[in-house]
């Protein structure tokens, strides 16, 4: 299916795209698959900036809810590091507008898009965080499990042999 989603992108067709992302979305939550829902999900973000770009709070919010799912470490590090990526993303796309916000201390707006710069921050910390902090089971788990959100270079077997050295 991935290939058919490709073929409806170059021909400039995201919501035809965005249906058969869907339906890869529920196989793969039905098979348990993280890394195959990270992928649609991100995928399915791109998608949807392409047609609306007020969509671009929707993939945090998911990237939230699979984490609150996931049961494997192996699978909530790869989610947190992608949630961490994610807010990032967010925040250094609309940096000169967080930025001139005054910082919020001990509160934190449900609404994203009345954070200061520090809640950004700490969000990406924790998420960081929590991406590395079971160790002894990421050492146990290759980057190959993840293959379809993880792009590998040349050397990626030598240098990066486990989850967690990724």
């Amino acid at each position: 299916k991935w290939q058919a989603v490709e073929e409806l992108e170059k021909e400039q067709k995201p919501q035809s795209a965005i249906k058969l992302v869907d339906d890869v979305l529920a196989q793969a939550k039905k098979e348990a698959d993280t890394g195959q829902r990270l992928k649609a999900l991100l995928k399915r973000s791109v998608l949807r900036n392409r047609i609306n770009s007020e969509n671009k709070y929707l993939l945090i919010k998911e990237l939230n809810e699979l984490l609150e799912e996931t049961k494997s470490a192996d699978d909530k590090a790869i989610v947190n590091s992608v949630l961490a990526l994610s807010y990032k993303n967010y925040f250094l796309e609309d940096k000169w507008n967080i930025g001139r916000r005054t910082k919020l201390e001990n509160y934190e707006p449900e609404d994203m898009a009345e954070w200061s710069s520090n809640i950004y921050e700490n969000k990406i910390r924790e998420h960081v965080a929590k991406s590395v902090e079971n160790k002894s089971a990421l050492l146990k788990v290759s980057p190959d499990k993840y293959s379809g959100i993880i792009e590998k270079g040349e050397d990626s077997k030598e240098y990066y042999p486990t989850l967690y050295d990724f």
